[in-house]
Order: C-alpha cells, then structure tokens, then sequence
C-alpha cells in the first residue's frame, strides 16, 4: 500500500478524483457546493454520495483570532486608564465579529462555534454557557467603538494570516464586520505572509497584532489549553501574552486537583475568565468531509487521536 500525502487541497482534491491515486480524501473549504444538509445534518450531495463512502468528522481542536496583548493597542495594561481603554477596543472587536456567517461561508455551515476555548467535545464543557461571546453585537460593538473614540483616534488594527485565498477571504470578512460597526475601513488592514513557518514565527515573537490561528490538542483535556495562557508560558506556548494573577491561582488549583468534579469547576471559572476579558476571539470546530473509494474497507476512528489506516483493506 502507497501512502500519499499532499499539502494543496486542490491538488489532493483533482488527485482523488482520478480514482487511481490517493483513495481518501476531505473536501476543502472552497468546494462547499458538494456539502448540504438533510434533517439539520450534514451531508454529501448526491453526485458524491453515490460514488464514494463518506464521514463527517470534527476536528480534535478549534479555530480561533488570537490577540497580541502586549500590543499597545489592546494589551492587558498596569495603568488602569488604558487598560480600561484597551479592553473596549477588543471587546468591540470580539462583539463585531460574527461567527455564524464565517461557518457559513468558510466552513460550509458545519462547524460548531462555541464560547470560550472550551470545545463541546471535551468533558469539562460547560452546556449551560451563555453564547453571548460568539453572536454578533453589532449595536453593541458600535456603543464601545464610539466610547473609545471619545478616549482617542482609533489605532490601525492589522490581521495577519498567510497569503492564502481562505486567509484573503477570512479578512474581508473581518474587515466588513468591523467597519459595519463604525470602524474606518481604511484603519484595518491585511499583514500576509508568503509561508506559515514566517507567520508562525512572527508571531510567537510578539510582531502581530492579531492573528488567525487553530490549535489542535495533544490530549484530551482542557489543561491542554488553559497551559496557553498560564502567563509563566509567556515566551514559549503563551504567545498571546495573556497574564492573569487570578487566572494564574486557578489553574495552578487545577493541576494539583485530584477530583474531577472539581477540576471541571475549575476549568469552567477560567473559560469564564477569557471571556470576560475579552482575551480571544473564540472560537469554532471545524468538521471535514471525509471520502473514500467504494472498493476500500474502511472503519473510521472517530476516537481522540484517532486514525484511518487503522482500520483498512483495499481489494
């Protein structure tokens, strides 16, 4: 057996297609005319459906618009003047920001968009969470964009993300939401880069402002998240430069907790915490159409960390 692996989703895509080469693939973003929906669930249309044996199978992580709080623009400040200020601004900018219509347009409306950084895939997901986070507000991020302003001029608000046409897409997208609150258009703009690894890089060190990101968990517990924001990871996994005394208590509460029950309390006051201060913007997990040939066996792993080639025959 041949295992091929293509970066270029069309390419993946075009490969797929010949019936072959690659016998498993996912359909990308950009073809979401092939997914539809039958009884509030996704499917495949009907010219896939009956060619191929398909899954839909949620990512083990989310997607999420990071914040560079050491920016003078929206940094978590000791003056608690512009602290006050810096957190209007990006509580405006999470307000503005409709993950509804990005699902919708980017994800084919499958994904699940969800509050905090807490997914509701993990047991320490709090169902009962207001979803206030994550619906657009647009009175609401006006109200505070026209307080800020009355504080001063309203900075140059960057987005970085690499030279892709989702990342292109993802930026119009964020840059209409914001001038639909009263934002000048002209005032947020788009930093690209032509490689993730120059993206990744610049921002680990500080040199963004706020950057499209995901992050896919090593294991399946939300201390696998809140570690990104424990501000002595500052350097290194923090590379928000989120710092919280309180944050900072209950976590290091959680990690030395035996009982579940109240490591999930825990957790759940954290999550609470970031969406309080308007930390992040976040977030949403992606699901992806998985397809193969109808003369594979295939038994898909939907198990934490789970593969395909475990469960395979070709004949």
């Amino acid at each position: 057996m041949i295992v091929h692996f293509i970066k270029d989703p069309a390419v993946m895509w075009e490969s797929f297609l010949k019936g072959n080469e690659i016998q498993i693939a996912w359909v990308p973003n950009n073809l979401s005319e092939y997914i539809t929906k039958q009884n509030n669930s996704p499917t495949l249309k009907k010219e896939l459906s009956e060619k191929y044996s398909f899954t839909f199978i949620p990512e083990f992580g989310f997607v999420y618009l990071e914040l560079n709080l050491k920016h003078p623009a929206i940094a978590i400040d000791k003056n608690p003047e512009v602290n006050r200020r810096n957190k209007l601004l990006r509580c405006a900018i999470r307000n503005a920001y409709n993950w509804a219509l990005r699902n919708e347009k980017i994800y084919s409306g499958i994904g699940t968009p969800f509050p905090g950084v807490i997914p509701p895939f993990l047991q320490s997901y709090d169902k009962k969470i207001s979803s206030d986070s994550i619906i657009r507000d647009v009175n609401s991020a006006s109200r505070m964009l026209q307080r800020y302003r009355a504080f001063q001029d309203f900075p140059v608000i960057e987005y970085s993300d690499t030279l892709s046409l989702g990342a292109k897409q993802d930026f119009a997208l964020f840059r209409s939401w914001l001038t639909k609150a009263g934002y000048p258009k002209d005032k947020v703009v788009f930093k690209g880069f032509t490689n993730f690894a120059d993206f990744w890089q610049a921002k680990q060190e500080g040199k963004l402002m706020i950057s499209s990101v995901a992050w896919s968990l090593d294991y399946p517990d939300a201390e696998n998240i809140f570690q990104l924001f424990y501000s002595k990871n500052i350097g290194t996994s923090n590379s928000s430069a989120y710092q919280s005394l309180e944050f900072d208590h209950i976590f290091e509460q959680s990690q030395t907790s035996i009982n579940l029950n109240e490591r999930i309390k825990l957790y759940q006051k954290l999550n609470t915490l970031l969406i309080e201060d308007c930390a992040l913007i976040s977030g949403l997990v992606r699901n992806r159409a998985y397809l193969w040939h109808k003369n594979i066996t295939l038994y898909p792993n939907k198990e934490f960390m789970g593969n395909f080639l475990k469960y395979i025959d070709i004949f």
